[in-house]
């Protein structure tokens, strides 16, 4: 092949870890272009601009380069007979800038990423590399803004290793397509993209320059301001929660009411109050055992608040197991509940 062959070796302590051979073909070679340094930069910093004449350029240097960020335009004018000027990035600003030469024919624009001054960095450490099970883990959370802690608000979600090979785990692009899409010719060294840059994911300077360089495309200021839209829904049915509960605090009510039975004098008759007294009863009895009895909105469960087929169940006429406890003259129990809520 026509071309260039590099001997790339790696290092790691003084020690190598191996070498291998790079072959590359030529590039084209612009007419004119701006190189920038660094490409990676905070708001604020400076950003050193170059003019780089190709073997096809002819006639005079531009006097001014254009920077272009976020559809506003400005220039920066070179000094009379130099070729180099520094570009100061505004602090108020962060994206992508574009330079580019003006000249009477087109060239390629240099893109420069200005990372944004409030990022939100968050580190996670455990006290032991590894926990036996049942013991407790102490994890060291510690959330940056730029060099100074700042308050966040943290999720941890801890799953088991084993779970991956059931169903693939969300990984760090998770949601990507949340964010505004950098088209790119292709990703640098392979694995390297646009939208790891602008999260902070590729660290090294060369690695950066390598990342910017393959960026075909930025999103325009419509893009990152574009307007979403999104609906979800899930099912909930607050009576499957409620039932086996109920169920539990029915049982301790039959026992109240067969105790009541035994001991009450003779002639005594149930009635709609003595049995809201007996309801209320069992549910301090089951609260006591350390079971729940609320509903799927964590209130308690009163009688008022029961479905209309679950209240019917505690009707007197329902519970009480010796028909000579009941009164001949029969009270409406769902309408003496409508009217005292117990």
């Amino acid at each position: 092949m026509k071309g260039y062959e590099l001997l790339v070796s790696a290092e790691a302590g003084g020690k190598p870890l191996g070498k291998t051979k790079l072959r590359l073909k030529p590039g084209v070679v612009p007419a004119l272009a701006v190189r920038a340094d660094p490409v990676v930069v905070d708001p604020g910093g400076k950003v050193n601009l170059q003019l780089i004449r190709g073997p096809a350029f002819s006639g005079e240097l531009p006097r001014r380069i254009a920077v272009e960020h976020l559809g506003d335009t400005k220039f920066v004018e070179l000094p009379k007979g130099g070729k180099t000027v520094d570009y100061v990035i505004p602090r108020e600003r962060s994206g992508w800038f574009r330079f580019s030469a003006e000249t009477s024919f087109q060239t390629p624009p240099t893109l420069v990423f200005a990372r944004s001054g409030a990022r939100l960095e968050v580190t996670v450490a455990a006290e032991k590399p590894r926990y036996a099970p049942g013991s407790r883990a102490r994890l060291r959370i510690q959330a940056r803004s730029g060099e100074r802690g700042t308050k966040a608000a943290v999720g941890l979600f801890g799953v088991d290793e084993s779970l991956a090979q059931l169903v693939p785990l969300p990984g760090p692009d998770a949601l990507r397509s949340l964010l505004p899409e950098i088209a790119m010719k292709e990703r640098a060294f392979g694995v390297l993209d646009a939208q790891a840059l602008t999260l902070g994911r590729v660290r090294g300077r060369y690695a950066a320059e390598a990342t910017v360089l393959r960026v075909a495309s930025v999103p325009s200021p419509a893009e990152l301001d574009a307007a979403v839209s999104a609906t979800a829904s899930s099912a909930f049915d607050p009576n499957a929660e409620i039932t086996d509960r109920f169920y539990l605090v029915l049982a301790e009510l039959h026992r109240l009411v067969r105790g009541w039975e035994k001991a009450a004098p003779a002639g005594e008759q149930m009635t709609p109050a003595r049995m809201a007294e007996l309801w209320t009863q069992a549910l301090a009895a089951c609260t006591k055992r350390g079971e729940k009895v609320e509903d799927a909105f964590g209130r308690r469960l009163r009688l008022h608040r029961l479905p209309p087929d679950l209240m019917a169940l505690t009707d007197p006429r329902q519970v009480v197991a010796i028909g000579t406890r009941l009164p001949e003259d029969v009270e409406n129990w769902s309408q003496w509940i409508s009217r005292r809520k117990p």
